[in-house]
């Protein structure tokens, strides 16, 4: 005959395990009202950016253009039966760049206002390109008039208040200055123009004409362009491919891109002292044509086209101490089960009791970490405010263990385990594509360690003390 001992810890620890899962439960009220003010503390430092942003210059910026626009207008009937009338309907013939070659620098700075940090920049935007030789047919039907000598060039952009300087253009052998307004609003309200009155062809006017002495672009021809200006902004920096050919090249000091929008670029790269990053689009890539017409009742649908076509650069802050909080805050409920789990340990070793009221102080301390994390963050980042934390709470907890079960060795346990499991919270936030990985192997190890140190429990607790078996 062999005997086991199994011991039951004086009370029914099958039960006691319930009431502690209860308790569990319990616990995720403080941590929902701690996810609201992370939640509000966010919203506040959001609100901040875009405040400091609108004052910068604006939160995004996208820039689309140049476009060549061609007024004419159209004899069209409207109406019908005894209504119907001839009206004059005015549309635009818009040309896009045959090809067009950006390059930015973006030189970035952080500004502050309170406690909060906002990522800013100031753009030198440098494009070049030519538009394509125009053919009349092109232009609207055969009987359409179209107005040559009210042409212009337009740019399009979020927010012209980010706009530090002068937008000048060389066309056709000389220089010109942009005027404030897109003019026509092809992407936006907002933009710059210039009136480049032109003609088709070597003459088109009569040389008695006051107006032959003007000088006039002959959009007959091939004409290139360069142009370029600064622009501030803040968060994002898009552009929109509009050349049968767009080479775009971003360079930056700042240290952590994000590519975005609808075309990632084909070269990057980036290191401790900035980014460069070039994309190459050709037109088949994009959803709109080289040249359309545009009137009221396609402008929208047009400018959704052109939106959906642009790519670019977002100046991130990678993993700030708000996600890295949320992401702790996921977590949470884990790390308070293997901290109960640990004591519920302590109990069925040492046959000793705790009572609920003690379990619930235990979980409050590790809930108000979390709000200690959240509020030294803002102050002093997360690295740091992780530590005193931790440091805090591990040895508050640790003492108050000590005290309870009135060992020396049961603190230093208490100490080993708690340390452990905020080292491995802490790693599950550094690496975050193994976050799943590292949680699933701590979760098994600790369940494997329960099911270890539990295997001789009487969870019934009904005083069996020993379980008899026969030896063949």
């Amino acid at each position: 005959m062999a005997g086991i001992k199994i011991f039951s810890g004086g009370s029914r620890p099958g039960l006691k395990a319930i009431v502690v899962a209860g308790l569990v439960l319990i616990m995720t009220v403080p941590l929902f009202f701690i996810s609201m003010a992370a939640s509000e503390r966010q919203g506040r430092a959001e609100h901040v950016q875009q405040e400091v942003g609108y004052e910068w210059g604006g939160l995004e910026q996208t820039v689309a253009g140049p476009f060549l626009v061609v007024p004419f207008d159209r004899l069209s009937e409207v109406g019908v039966g005894e209504d119907r009338r001839m009206v004059v309907m005015r549309r635009y013939a818009v040309i896009l760049p045959q090809e067009l070659n950006l390059q930015v620098q973006a030189a970035s700075q952080m500004l502050r206002r309170g406690i909060f940090h906002v990522p800013v920049y100031e753009a030198d935007i440098m494009a070049e390109g030519r538009f394509p030789a125009i053919d009349p047919a092109s232009i609207g039907e055969p009987s359409d008039d179209v107005r040559w000598d009210e042409a212009f060039i337009t740019l399009s952009l979020s927010d012209t208040r980010g706009i530090r300087s002068p937008i000048r253009i060389e066309l056709d052998g000389s220089e010109h200055t942009f005027l404030p307004g897109p003019q026509l609003a092809i992407f936006g309200d907002a933009g710059a123009h210039l009136n480049v009155p032109g003609v088709h062809g070597p003459s088109e006017f009569d040389l008695d004409d006051e107006r032959e002495t003007e000088h006039r672009t002959d959009y007959g021809q091939e004409q290139p362009f360069r142009f370029s200006f600064l622009l501030n902004g803040s968060s994002r920096l898009r552009f929109v491919p509009l050349g049968q050919s767009t080479t775009t090249e971003i360079t930056s000091d700042w240290t952590s891109p994000s590519y975005q929008g609808a075309f990632l670029p084909t070269d990057r790269g980036s290191d401790d002292e900035g980014f460069s990053a070039r994309w190459t689009v050709p037109n088949l890539a994009r959803s709109f044509p080289d040249q359309f017409v545009l009137s009221s009742s396609t402008s929208h649908r047009q400018a959704r086209a052109l939106g959906q076509a642009a790519f670019g650069v977002d100046f991130i802050v990678p993993l700030d101490h708000y996600q890295k909080i949320f992401r702790a805050l996921r977590y949470a409920v884990i790390f308070i089960v293997f901290t109960f789990l640990a004591f519920f340990l302590v109990e069925i070793v040492l046959k000793t009791r705790l009572h609920a009221v003690q379990y619930l102080l235990i979980g409050a301390a590790q809930s108000v970490f979390y709000l200690l994390l959240l509020s030294a963050s803002e102050h002093i980042g997360f690295g740091l405010s992780f530590g005193m934390a931790a440091t805090a709470t591990v040895a508050l907890i640790t003492t108050y263990g000590g005290f309870i079960s009135r060992s020396r060795k049961v603190a230093a346990a208490l100490l080993a385990t708690l340390s452990l499991i905020y080292f491995i919270l802490y790693t599950l936030l550094q690496v975050e594509d193994f976050a799943l990985l590292f949680g699933s192997i701590a979760i098994f190890a600790a369940l494997a360690l329960t099911m270890l140190v539990t295997r001789n429990v009487n969870w019934y607790g009904d005083g069996a003390t020993e379980v008899t078996t026969s030896e063949s």
